[in-house]
């Protein structure tokens, strides 16, 4: 109840929003529609730019939830409505796995908090990309909390393969997610023998989501010349770091003087396809950076990693909840890591982890660090309940797992 109402309550405040005229969720609205009504991943549109390299229309992104709003779509119809309704219902159903994952892991006092703030966060309530919009993010993240859910509860290799193919839809939903990956491999390799029995199942897990992953690159291949999951990295890559570029993205980026020198060395790039334009794209933001230097990049990502950890947005203002999250959630994240060391936490900060390098590479806003929001809440949980145990005399923390928080062997 807690999380449905206010959800619920915020789509029937905004049921009569349509699509807006431009956008990304204009483009998943025609490529679900041409998945349901003809069963052709390509856009409608006759646009130089949704065309492939040979003249033909295709897609350039990443087919999650296209595929996910192509599915409500042979159920209900070209309905908008219905597909925020489904993606409503969904975020609904993330907060209790949240609640029981924290739960399992790091005990009942996080799992509390935790559960009550995702039911309760704000983003998902009134950003543009909350709960209700038509955008990839709320689905990604829904898919994302379900996989962790799956690695925590008590089983062998089928919980790891369920956790793995949640993750890999979560790729390819939002392929920020991507670099999870080579995180849970290298965690697994070089704690394997702390995690003893478990550094297996984080490898089943990376292998497992790498699938979907692996089999849309022959489709991307054959269509757009490319085995990466989305085409769109090339401009995304000039815009974070060309010479103007400040670690976010610039609402007036198309009247720079940057993106004027650029159309004047390549021309094409206003009739190019996408996997042409981006190739050009990242060939310019790669001599960007060479000619800005090594004192630039260094003043360039860190202002980026500050960014990440700033709780502030263009469009919505100061972000005051997540102030004591990102202020407790580092101590939490090294807490998780001393005393409840396991699969679920290392797939917690892969979370965190990925969309942050990818900030790094490109540039920063808040809707790709939304995707590491559940787990910046949790490992803040952690923390305040840490916090407070010591504050009432509840914990001993003089030796790891004791009284601050509940080891996983203890919950279990």
């Amino acid at each position: 109840m807690l999380a449905a109402v206010p959800r619920v309550g915020r789509l029937a405040a905004t049921w009569q929003e349509e699509v807006a005229s431009g956008g990304d969720a204009v483009e998943y609205e025609d490529l679900a529609w041409s998945l349901a009504s003809l069963g052709r991943f390509e856009h409608s549109v006759d646009d130089p730019l949704r065309l492939s390299p040979r003249g033909t229309p295709t897609a350039h992104r990443t087919p999650g939830f296209p595929v996910f709003a192509a599915g409500v779509c042979r159920l209900f119809g070209r309905s908008i409505s219905a597909a925020r309704c489904a993606q409503v219902l969904l975020s609904c159903l993330s907060v209790p796995l949240l609640y029981l994952l924290c739960r399992k892991v790091f005990g009942e006092p996080v799992g509390l908090v935790t559960g009550i703030g995702w039911a309760l966060w704000p983003e998902s309530l009134f950003t543009f990309y909350s709960s209700d919009s038509f955008y990839s993010e709320p689905l990604a993240v829904a898919l994302l909390i379900a996989s962790v859910w799956a690695l925590a509860g008590a089983g062998g290799a089928h919980r790891a393969i369920l956790s793995g193919a949640l993750l890999g839809l979560a790729l390819l939903t939002r392929a920020h997610l991507l670099l999870a990956i080579p995180f849970l491999v290298l965690c697994a390799a070089a704690w394997r023998h702390r995690l003893r029995g478990s550094a297996g199942r984080l490898l089943a897990v990376a292998l497992v989501a790498l699938l979907p992953v692996v089999a849309w690159s022959p489709r991307n291949y054959r269509e757009l010349g490319t085995r990466s999951p989305s085409t769109q990295s090339g401009h995304t890559f000039w815009l974070g770091n060309n010479s103007d570029a400040r670690g976010s993205c610039r609402a007036d980026w198309r009247t720079r003087p940057e993106l004027q020198r650029l159309l004047a060395a390549h021309p094409e790039l206003s009739g190019a396809s996408e996997p042409v334009k981006s190739d050009i794209y990242t060939a310019a933001g790669w001599a960007e950076l060479r000619t800005g230097g090594p004192r630039r990049f260094f003043w360039l990502e860190t202002r980026k990693a500050v960014l990440f950890f700033y709780p502030f947005d263009v469009t919505h203002g100061w972000m005051w909840w997540l102030v004591p999250v990102l202020f407790l959630s580092g101590p939490g994240l090294i807490i998780a890591w001393r005393r409840s060391f396991g699969p679920p936490v290392v797939l917690l900060t892969s979370s965190i982890v990925s969309p942050a390098l990818v900030t790094l590479a490109y540039f920063h806003e808040s809707r790709y660090r939304y995707l590491a929001e559940p787990a910046l809440l949790a490992f803040a949980g952690v923390a305040l309940v840490e916090v407070w145990r010591r504050l009432t005399g509840r914990g001993d923390g003089s030796r790891p797992g004791a009284g601050a928080l509940d080891s996983q062997d203890a919950v279990a």
